[in-house]
């Protein structure tokens, strides 16, 4: 079975005025945690079950409230809550040091189980730029031959301007899996929220926000957009894809060289090139965001007299707005809306802003 270790520890403090704090540090080791291997073909089946891979995982977490004593016709209250959490891998099976999870979905974006780091590290191909020239692809010395893609050697297959500049990590001047590099945590560092609640007299303003900082999100969303129009037949996906507007975004194109994202519009060569594949740093963002949630504001009637006019023992209407705001240096739609593994899930559509008008009346 697998067995759990927790080790923790706690402080708590409150004041007079109203301040509350507590503090708790922990440590967790989860051994023994149960997957499928895969073991070779020449047997009766393919996978066999395993549990020699352990996790720990360790953080802080926090709590801060204030909550004074009322004071004539107006209160208030503050909440503020934290969590500063890291993981990483002990154990493995076969006491292996890393292990790759290959993805074998359109999107190709695997994730990489390594001893003494996070637990969920993606492996991508570094992207570094556009070739501005044919001249700037390098060219093996020893062949004579430009940087290319692996493979066969057609003619296809060899980097020009416009492609993207991928890292050659041995040095081959061939790029194949040999040159994926592992970069990003698709697990948020730090996760929290707030919460304040003002009152006066009758009226009431609860509000809420959260927050998340230091977490790496794959933009697949931005993929999709950009890999529609390099492929519009759709042969290399499922389908042709929705051309959306692409005039605001920085494309290489004969009179714009010193561009952001490579050619879109070399059709031949796209099944061979891959331009704007799921697997590159291209598409890696900080996911990082805070956003103003809810806010609610209420007004409840006076008791005493709804009683004796109306017989209704309480009556309230409020006003209520969701997802107001979110602040973000992420491109895509909406960083709140990813995957657990960090992967855009929006379909490229970010969270709706709704409103709520209603009446509780209690008889």
């Amino acid at each position: 079975p697998q067995t759990t270790t927790m080790l923790n520890g706690a402080i708590e403090f409150g004041f007079k005025n109203g301040l509350t704090f507590l503090y708790e540090n922990y440590y967790k080791q989860s051994d023994q945690i149960l997957r499928t291997k895969k073991i070779a073909n020449i047997n009766a089946f393919g996978n066999v079950n395993t549990n020699e891979t352990s996790l720990v995982n360790m953080g802080h977490e926090f709590i801060i409230g204030y909550r004074p004593r009322k004071s004539g016709d107006f209160s208030y209250s503050f909440n503020l809550n934290g969590a500063l959490n890291r993981d990483y891998t002990a154990a493995l099976p076969d006491d292996v040091r890393q292990l790759l999870l290959q993805d074998n979905s359109v999107y190709k974006q695997s994730i990489l189980y390594r001893l003494g780091i996070n637990a969920l590290s993606n492996v991508l191909l570094h992207y570094r730029g556009v070739y501005e020239s044919d001249d700037q692809v390098p060219i093996n010395p020893l062949t004579g031959l430009r940087y290319r893609m692996g493979g066969s050697l057609a003619d296809e297959r060899f980097f020009r301007a416009g492609d993207p500049i991928w890292t050659d990590l041995n040095g081959d001047y061939i790029l194949d899996e040999k040159d994926f590099v592992i970069v990003g945590n698709s697990q948020p560092v730090f996760t929290g929220g707030f919460n304040a609640f003002l009152q006066y007299k009758s009226w009431s303003l609860n509000s809420q926000f959260f927050m998340t900082f230091k977490r790496d999100v794959l933009n697949n969303a931005l993929a999709d957009r950009l890999r529609n129009y390099s492929d519009p037949a759709g042969l290399a996906d499922s389908g042709p894809g929705a051309l959306v507007p692409i005039e605001n975004m920085d494309i290489w194109t004969p009179s714009n060289t010193s561009s952001y994202f490579p050619n879109i519009y070399d059709f031949r060569r796209n099944r061979f090139i891959d331009p704007f594949r799921y697997d590159q740093t291209l598409f890696q963002e900080d996911g990082s965001y805070f956003k103003f949630t809810t806010a609610t504001l209420s007004y409840n009637f006076d008791r005493e007299m709804l009683s004796k006019r109306l017989g209704i023992t309480s009556a309230r209407v409020y006003f209520s707005a969701n997802n107001i705001f979110t602040i973000s240096k992420y491109s895509g739609p909406d960083p709140e809306l990813v995957s657990a593994l960090g992967r855009d899930s929006s379909a490229g559509y970010p969270n709706r802003r709704s409103y709520t008008v209603g009446v509780n009346v209690q008889f």
